[in-house]
């Protein structure tokens, strides 16, 4: 028997990956099978196809939608569980082809509720997903991994955990809710994501919105290559068992029970082990293989619903494609030997190397310096130890009039993460001297080289930090919110991305917002990714950046009509001058949500600093326009 899945080159990679694991299940089955991208094929022939619905609606050709003789051959593959809209998607198109398939049971049940035709297709071990091999001698130097797209439930729920696991090693990938066919930094393709599961101890999975059903397949690529997955509660995971096969807790304990894991490396490799041998020996793929062919044997079958009233109507593609059907050929070559490894997809990769983004930045912008230093600028206090240190970091903290107790909250985060090599620069406001608590704060800290100043003038925040950079002797300058803090590990985690990528001018962590002691919203969750920023700001007020870049690129902005967006404006100059942030993937800072935030969409900036923006970034906002033109 021939089977056709038909995949898309617009929509998510993750289920073209599904697809394949599932074809290869086919050729292991005795049965033979090729994908095919955006469209059915025009032949017919005695194929059996396999597409999952909801996908191939919103992303393939409709000019390529399957006539109805196809229709009657297609295996519906259902990917989503109840209660999501994409599952409310997928029974709408079910019920125009010959049958269906879930890869879980709640979904089979409802849709067989509902009246719709549908098996239960047990998803297992596929060697394409293995890259372990059971290899227990394998280094993991990550802690903790989470793999999930942005959701309004699980992003404040990652901001508390993560709140809680700043000093392990942690990367939270996190990328936008929208179609994602090419790889991106948070969003790992093939044997990328693969050898990434094989490097961490732990995967954290959160539920997305009203769903608690069992990820399938998230669970099996990580058993596969050895990573532990901590779980909330969740339905449909039999055969695998809680405790056995994965651990199960809710979301409050969470953060928790992955710490006396961590501290328990005899139960990790016990239940890894367990898990790995389980799903090997007892849930095969090929299980899966062997159910198509027997659904397949009882097509053509007349759908339910034959004017192809969804797919008649569907409108074309919004999106190009991001990778031409031609980039997949490996999986071709997979579906011939369903034990080959997986190879990571092939596509265009952005950024600049070093030497590019350093000759531009010294051929446009060299001899440029600071704006905003005053003549009158007052040494105020200084600790002890201030005069003869060395510092490779300086914080720059600007206390504004009447948040001193919340400034000084955001100082003993700094004093904490203290280890030697850092130095505190404070600028006062210049209506007072030194209030009581700062005065408090240095008496306390003697060890911590600190200096507070101020200026003959109030000047704006952007001429504030100029000030303080031009007095920093660090090579990094860590910049602060007015309110909030940074956890001990914050400066460490910050300057080694800066030290791993010369290229880059800032770093920039993951942010929790809390409303009172609660995490309501996680906030720099993305990657550098320039284009964006004509969109909007994502990149919170915590970040590490290099003394001399700062200088290079004239500093903050003092304009009166960027007040109140002074680092976005940062972050457009950076990216109009060709230069990088380097995305720490990881929760390392915390602030009130009430507290000022740069606007997130670009709309709600003031009509007057939104043209000047475009007027002061050129190259940065006519190729998003470009770019957004030829979508």
């Amino acid at each position: 028997m021939h089977f056709c899945f038909v995949s898309t080159s617009r929509g998510s990679y993750f289920m073209t990956e599904l697809l394949r694991a599932i074809s290869a299940a086919t050729v292991s089955s005795g049965h033979t099978a090729e994908i095919v991208y955006d469209e059915y094929p025009r032949g017919d022939g005695e194929r059996t196809y396999v597409v999952i619905p909801h996908e191939f609606h919103a992303w393939g050709n409709p000019r390529g939608f399957p006539r109805p003789e196809q229709r009657a051959r297609t295996i519906a593959l259902c990917t989503e569980n109840p209660g999501t809209e994409w599952f409310e998607a997928t029974y709408q198109l079910v019920e125009e082809f010959g049958v269906a398939a879930s890869i879980n049971r709640s979904s089979a049940t409802e849709l067989q509720r509902r009246g719709i035709l549908c098996a239960h297709l047990q998803l297992g071990y596929t060697p394409l997903w293995d890259t372990w091999s059971r290899k227990e001698s394998s280094e993991r130097p990550l802690d903790a991994l989470y793999l999930g797209a942005a959701d309004p439930r699980r992003d404040p729920l990652l901001a508390g955990i993560g709140s809680r696991l700043w000093a392990r090693e942690c990367q939270f990938l996190v990328p936008p809710l929208e179609p994602r066919s090419g790889p991106r930094p948070d969003f790992l393709k093939g044997t990328d994501k693969y050898h990434r599961l094989r490097s961490a101890k732990i995967l954290l999975n959160l539920h997305r919105t009203t769903s608690a059903a069992f990820e399938w397949m998230r669970f099996l690529e990580a058993i596969c290559n050895g990573c532990v997955v901590v779980s909330e509660p969740c339905l449909d995971n039999e055969p695998l068992l809680a405790d056995e096969h994965f651990v199960e807790v809710e979301v409050g304990s969470m953060a928790g029970v992955v710490e006396r894991l961590l501290d328990d490396p005899e139960r990790l490799r016990e239940l890894s082990a367990q898990a790995y041998d389980f799903v090997r020996s007892e849930l095969p793929m090929t299980a899966a293989g062997e159910r198509l062919g027997e659904l397949a044997a009882e097509l053509p079958r007349r759908p339910p619903r034959t004017g192809s009233q969804f797919y008649a109507s569907a409108q074309p593609p919004q999106t190009p494609a991001l990778e031409s059907p031609e980039a997949f050929d490996e999986v071709s070559e997979a579906l011939a030997t369903a034990t080959e490894t997986s190879r990571r997809a092939p596509g265009a990769s952005r950024g600049a190397s070093t030497g590019h983004v350093r000759g531009t930045l010294f051929r446009k912008l060299a001899k440029r310096v600071l704006r905003g230093r005053a003549n009158g600028v007052e040494v105020v206090a200084q600790t002890p130890s201030y005069r003869d240190s060395r510092p490779r970091v300086t914080t720059l903290s600007v206390m504004p009039s009447g948040r001193e107790r919340e400034g000084i909250e955001v100082l003993r985060s700094v004093a904490g993460a203290s280890r030697g090599g850092l130095e505190l620069l404070i600028h006062s406001d210049s209506s007072d001297r030194i209030g009581p608590d700062l005065t408090s704060f240095l008496d306390a800290h003697p060890a911590l080289p600190a200096m507070v100043v101020r200026e003959a003038f109030e000047p704006t925040l952007a001429g504030a930090r100029n000030t303080l950079a031009e007095l920093a002797r660090g090579e990094y300058l860590l910049v602060l919110p007015a309110a909030g803090g940074i956890y001990p590990s914050t400066v460490t985690r910050l300057s080694a991305a800066l030290d791993r990528d010369p290229s880059a001018i800032f770093s920039y962590p993951m942010i929790a917002a809390l409303d009172g002691e609660t995490p309501v919203e996680l906030r720099g969750s993305l990657p550098w990714e320039p284009e964006r920023l004509t969109r909007g700001n994502w990149i919170d007020a915590i970040a590490l950046i290099r003394r001399q870049g700062l200088a290079d690129l004239g500093g903050y902005s003092t304009d009166p009509a960027l007040s109140g967006y002074e680092d976005f404006d940062f972050w457009c100059k950076c990216a109009e001058a060709g230069a990088t942030g380097a995305h720490v993937p990881q929760v390392l800072g915390w602030h009130p949500q009430t507290e000022d935030s740069e606007p997130a969409d670009i709309a709600a900036l003031s009509v007057r600093a939104r043209t000047l923006m475009q007027e002061r970034y050129p190259t940065l906002f006519l190729s998003a326009d470009h770019a957004s033109k030829h979508r």
